[in-house]
């Protein structure tokens, strides 16, 4: 469907009352539109009865050069490298010491790394999208 309906594009703006007038000019250029790489995601979560974290369900995601584009309850979602991260890695039930060994495994250590995971969890738990038992 995004391929059909002319790919993915990526407005910066920096007032949001000026963004609709720009809408009808994008859609009317006639270059032909740079389709971005976009991927669709598994979206099964883990049912099973368990403790930790683990990963809600939602409507829809898919990836879209680096960013995870979730649709949660008619809410689109945008993670990046941490958040799309810890998203990918909770599909089943995990304690948080083993997403920050599974974190720094994927992205490397850093020496705040237990507070930038702990403040990103925090961040997934009060959008929806991570639940915690």
């Amino acid at each position: 469907m995004i391929d059909a309906c002319g790919g993915v594009r990526k407005i910066h703006y920096s007032e949001a009352a000026s963004i609709a007038a720009l809408i009808p000019e994008l859609l009317e250029n006639e270059e032909e539109p740079t389709i971005s790489d976009w991927t669709a995601l598994e979206l099964t979560t883990d049912e099973t009865e368990g403790q930790g974290l683990r990963r809600t369900a939602v409507q829809d995601a898919i990836s879209v050069d680096g960013t995870v584009l979730l649709l949660v309850k008619s809410n689109v979602l945008g993670l990046r490298t941490l958040g799309a991260l810890i998203w990918d890695l909770t599909d089943s039930w995990t304690t948080r010491d083993d997403l920050l060994h599974r974190v720094i495994q994927e992205i490397g250590d850093h020496p705040s790394a237990t507070e930038l995971l702990h403040e990103a969890i925090e961040e997934l738990l009060i959008s929806g999208v991570l639940e915690s038992v």
